[in-house]
């Protein structure tokens, strides 16, 4: 009570018991778990097997592995018993099971089975907010926890900028295929396959098909892209990669790139399919949403 303070500690109490019971005075696991997680936005995602937890100052949900939170739990036992019982009594039950049982008792509590797993509305997250699209229009929003966005492009949006060398770069271009670009990118930035197409730049060399292709990386965020190898599209793990990615980059590629044999994959990746995922060195599977972007 002294170091939670009497309202604090109420809720958990009435939901999950006092903090220890017994003749031993036995920490209560699920107590112990809630009241280290207690006014933290931090959520448990059954589909994708890892704790995620808020950050506002970011607007994204960052994982946060269970060993960590174990940690955590261990410097809070330290804590009070540092300020308040000053005599060991609550780090002597810190042992490997006890923390390890108290964050898994947490996995129930926090369960979202629905985060990150339905498709997100059409907004794209941004350095400075988050754009959403009302009646067509772009309107910058606050950072809100509702969007459960994994990434977000690093740029400010700002929109009295103006972009004269980009414009400049694709000014070769028909302009139906620079309004094709625009629109490509523009998807690019929701982080879905709205269209559920895939975006092919054909030219000849010196036109600047890498150039555009670097500059909306680095528009999207190196975060929320990974480099697509359809020799490997059918492989066992391969998927799993794109975990917490939006957008799957193919640059400079050979003639025979979706000549190879996984690249009927594809068709999966961009459809809408629900993907099943294997993780090296685990039983876990993993799934994922089939609306990726391909460049």
């Amino acid at each position: 009570m002294e170091h939670f303070g009497v309202d604090i500690l109420a809720e958990p109490i009435n939901k999950y018991g006092p903090p220890a019971h017994g003749q031993q005075g036995t920490p209560n696991d699920v107590f112990w778990g809630a009241a280290m997680l207690k006014d933290r936005e931090i959520l448990n995602s059954p589909a994708h097997g890892d704790f995620y937890e808020y950050d506002s100052l970011t607007g994204l949900w960052y994982t946060v592995t269970e060993d960590k939170l174990a940690t955590e739990l261990h410097s809070l036992l330290v804590d009070i018993d540092r300020k308040t019982v000053n005599n060991g009594s609550l780090v002597q039950w810190s042992n490997l099971a006890f923390r390890n049982a108290t964050v898994r008792t947490q996995r129930g509590c926090r369960e979202d089975r629905q985060a990150f797993m339905e498709q997100k509305t059409r907004h794209a997250q941004v350095a400075n907010g988050v754009i959403e699209f009302v009646d067509g229009k772009p309107v910058l929003m606050p950072f809100n926890p509702k969007y459960k966005s994994l990434f977000a492009s690093p740029i400010a949006y700002n929109p009295d900028a103006k972009c004269p060398e980009f414009e400049q770069l694709i000014a070769h271009l028909r302009k139906d295929d620079q309004s094709a670009i625009q629109r490509a990118a523009g998807q690019f930035l929701i982080g879905r396959n709205l269209t559920q197409r895939i975006i092919i730049f054909e030219g000849e060399g010196n036109t600047g098909k890498s150039t555009l292709a670097q500059i909306i990386e680095a528009i999207v965020g190196g975060q929320a892209c990974i480099e697509l190898r359809t020799e490997h599209l059918k492989g066992r793990f391969e998927a799993y990669r794109f975990h917490q990615k939006s957008l799957l980059i193919g640059s400079d590629v050979a003639h025979d790139f979706l000549l190879q044999e996984g690249a009927t994959e594809l068709k999966k990746i961009t459809g809408g399919d629900l993907i099943s995922a294997g993780k090296k060195g685990s039983t876990e599977v993993l799934h994922i949403n089939g609306d990726l972007n391909v460049l």
